[in-house]
């Protein structure tokens, strides 16, 4: 084809190109040629019109395919489409960074056999996976595989069917990071009620390195708490890798900066504030040190040194989750803290309380002694001389001497049995001479038949001695039920069985009284709070059951142990 001017034709203008194609034919027995023209201006046209489409539509297309695949690429997801035996067909977005292989090397090849994988749920299978697909139906699941470079990572898929273009999308968000810190925040959760729950000092030391070991790695493991002067020092615990303790001055050392800046502490340079027991065998360098503050009301009172041989240190995850078992520990450290000046405060109490009691006793011991000895013979002098002077009266006015001494004589009497009851309450001498059995049936004795009730007593005919603290502890006890009884219970029967066996000795009161609500009394009374105190001195175990109508039943479980056994000495005669 070539462009001619040449005469016009219809349409055409004169002078204006034309595209024309030519044939030269030649004539047979002629020197001649035939000419051939053909107009084929539109025609050209029309092609060229058609290409320049066809171009401008595969270069929109091109850029919809790369705008596309951009846009694949950026969400971070591996999308692969196969065919529906899984035949890989297209390698697609996050692909290759993810699954750590390129397009090239996966197409064609089964899904499966690339991605070697396992399924979190054991009925995802290949196959249940491609009859569900079949079924038009969308399928999602978790599995674990192991990429193109070697790496096991946790992926979240999903498949849908593309019934259309016969193939399978499936869309993989990789979740290892997730799933690793979420087991990593569970882990740490648990380690931080663990640090709670174990609040003695040498449980923390020795659990302590295990704990924070499944968070970080770590070559040195240290815990410092500043004790305030002047001068000021910290006192270090080194915990790891080998226990040490000593005191060193707190200017110069991490806690003293994160006592100003109260946030964790990273460094790169560490030897300086390292401390290694002299006789300590050599040790790896240490190339890091994370500090961590241990804080209480807005202040620092410690802090929780790790150090590392790694080149790379701490990632942040790591020290996010130290940080809170820092917390954590600092809690706990404080809580054991006012756990022993608490645990302190308690022997002291019980201390006082024993000491309390035993004089309580040493002077129930002395009144008895006094009334027994000195009053009560005084006494009994006065009622033998009103009965000789009865004897001797003279014949006049006999019958009004007599009555008035009668009378004397009989207040006397009465006199003295109270005496010697209250002698009795006091300290009751069977207590210190027979035991504590003798000294229970004498007690249970006296108070049915004071109180006229009906007695049923099952115990044995002996009990092994106990120390003095100890049986006149449960003579106390039992003495203050059997005064409730006698004060309060309005009962008709009262039940008392002792039962001894090879580890502990059981005191069971009961009455058919009116009984009580125990929820109603609020506070335990004087009386049972004294029952109690009494209980836990001698490390028994005291229940007391009652309801409204129902009467009361009084259990008390005495442990035999060797500081129950039998004390004779006069150091404890009156104990309690």
């Amino acid at each position: 084809t070539f462009h001619h001017p040449i005469f016009p034709l219809p349409g055409k203008q004169k002078g204006a190109w034309m595209r024309q194609f030519v044939r030269l034919v030649p004539l047979q027995e002629s020197p001649n040629l035939a000419v051939l023209i053909q107009d084929v201006d539109e025609q050209l046209s029309y092609q060229e019109e058609i290409e320049r489409l066809v171009e401008a539509r595969t270069a929109e297309l091109a850029r919809s395919e790369a705008y596309q695949r951009a846009i694949l690429h950026s969400i971070g997801e591996a999308v692969i489409v196969t065919d529906p035996e899984w035949k890989i067909q297209q390698w697609l977005g996050a692909s290759q960074a993810l699954l750590g292989w390129q397009a090239a090397e996966v197409r064609g090849r089964p899904l499966w056999s690339v991605l070697n994988a396992v399924f979190e749920n054991p009925a995802h299978t290949p196959t249940a996976i491609a009859q569900q697909l079949q079924a038009k139906a969308r399928w999602e699941g978790m599995l674990s595989l192991q990429t193109g470079t070697g790496e096991v990572r946790i992926f979240n898929f999903t498949a849908t069917p593309l019934p259309q273009q016969q193939s399978v999308l499936l869309v993989g968000n990789d979740i290892t990071r997730e799933r690793v810190t979420r087991a990593q925040i569970l882990r740490s959760t648990q380690i931080n009620r663990a640090i709670s729950a174990h609040l003695s000092p040498e449980e923390l030391r020795r659990q302590l390195p295990g704990w924070l070991g499944e968070m970080a790695t770590f070559d040195y493991l240290a815990l410092a708490l500043a004790e305030d002067g002047p001068p000021a020092r910290c006192r270090l615990q080194v915990f790891f890798p080998t226990f040490a303790e000593t005191t060193l001055p707190l200017t110069g050392t991490p806690l003293a900066v994160l006592r100003q800046t109260h946030a964790p502490l990273h460094s790169d340079r560490p030897a300086e504030w390292l401390y290694h027991p002299p006789d300590a065998p050599p040790q790896a360098q240490i190339n890091h040190l994370l500090a961590l503050p241990l804080m209480e009301a807005e202040q620092v009172h410690g802090a929780l040194y790790l150090g590392t041989s790694s080149n790379t240190g701490f990632h942040a995850l790591q020290i996010e989750l130290l940080e809170h078992t820092a917390a954590q520990l600092a809690v706990a450290l404080n809580t054991v803290h006012l756990f022993d000046a608490n645990r302190q405060m308690t022997l002291q109490l019980r201390d006082l309380s024993h000491k309390v009691l035993l004089a309580q006793e040493e002077e129930r011991a002395r009144l008895a002694r006094e009334l027994h000895d000195h009053i009560g013979q005084q006494l009994t002098a006065l009622h033998l001389n009103l009965q000789q002077s009865i004897e001797l009266l003279p014949q006049e006015n006999e019958n009004l001497l007599r009555e008035i001494l009668a009378e004397s004589s009989a207040l006397a009497e009465r006199l003295l049995a109270q005496v010697r009851d209250l002698s009795l309450d006091l300290r009751p001498a069977l207590l210190d001479d027979l035991g504590l059995l003798p000294a229970l049936r004498w007690l249970l004795d006296r108070t049915a038949r004071t109180a006229r009730l009906s007695l049923t007593l099952e115990a044995p005919s002996t009990l092994p001695r106990l120390s003095p603290a100890v049986e006149t502890a449960v003579f106390r006890i039992l003495q203050e039920a059997c005064s409730n009884v006698q004060r309060h219970a309005q009962a008709r029967s009262l039940w008392f069985k002792t039962l001894a066996t090879g580890d502990r000795i059981e005191f069971h009161l009961s009455d058919d009284g009116r009984g009580f609500d125990p929820a109603a009394l609020g506070r335990d009374t004087l009386g049972l709070r004294n029952m109690r105190e009494r209980a836990a001195l001698i490390a028994a175990q005291l229940e007391i059951e009652s309801a409204p109508g129902k009467g009361t039943r009084l259990s008390l479980i005495l442990p035999l142990s060797p500081d129950n056994g039998e004390e004779r000495d006069d150091h404890h005669l009156a104990g309690g």
